[in-house]
């Protein structure tokens, strides 16, 4: 069975894995924004060799759009993050507020290796 898995870096730059990578599974984290009035959250995806030393590998980005503007650290987001048999991996979030799915947009983007390794705009 592979140690390798899927998660993100947080702000303290550790890893958080939440799927193992070619295991089909569904997973929900809770997490919230780190700014005031903050609309979208963006959480860099990453893949690890538990076992390794070596730093993570970039995969993709989940973009979290169309929040309802809170304080910072009030909302707090479901997300469900589905890695299915083919290795595919997608996800879904809702405002557990309002129960609402529709209007938050998730999507993947690709982003270019500059914009990498900032500070994450969202909290576990």
């Amino acid at each position: 069975m592979s140690n390798t898995f899927i998660g993100l870096k947080q702000a303290d730059g550790s890893f958080y894995p939440i799927l193992r990578d070619g295991i089909a599974e569904n997973k929900q984290i809770s997490l919230t924004t780190v700014r005031d009035d903050q609309g979208t959250v963006k959480i860099d995806l990453y893949k690890k060799d538990i076992d390794s030393l070596d730093e993570p590998e970039y995969v993709d980005t989940l973009l979290i759009e169309n929040l309802i503007p809170h304080p910072k650290t009030e909302p707090t987001i479901n997300l469900n993050i589905n890695l299915d048999e083919n290795n595919i991996l997608t996800a879904e979030a809702s405002d557990p507020e309002t129960g609402n799915k529709s209007d938050i947009k998730v999507s993947m983007v690709t982003l270019p290796k500059e914009e990498l390794g900032s500070e994450p705009d969202f909290a576990l």
